[in-house]
């Protein structure tokens, strides 16, 4: 199911047990992509594409993914899905000197300090 956001962004909002779509975390999704890129902000960088929701991947299988509530704020060109980025060979995290950890604790810090 698909919710349309205010400023025009899809979000997907999941099913949960009964069937209910889960509120909570489509606006904590939602939130998280409001967030300027974390990983950006640790190296000093200037932004220069929209925000993604990555799910912190850290002790789930391949091909699983965690709860809606543990998402990175990474921008979507370089530090999510660029070449150095997460889903690449992750020279950003090496240069920056931190783990998914550090940066799923950067954007809670930054949704809720």
């Amino acid at each position: 199911m698909a919710i349309l956001a205010p400023d025009g962004f899809g979000i997907r909002c999941h099913r949960v047990g009964t069937g209910e779509v889960s509120v909570r975390s489509t606006a904590h999704m939602f939130r998280v992509k409001s967030l300027p890129c974390v990983l950006c902000s640790r190296l000093g960088r200037e932004q220069t594409s929209v925000t993604d929701a990555h799910h912190f991947t850290v002790g789930r299988a391949k091909g699983t993914k965690n709860d809606d509530m543990l998402t990175l704020a990474l921008c979507h060109d370089d530090c999510h899905q660029g070449s150095q980025g997460i889903h690449g060979d992750r020279t950003l995290l090496r240069i920056a000197k931190v783990d998914e950890q550090d940066l799923l604790a950067d954007t809670l810090r930054s949704l809720y300090a």
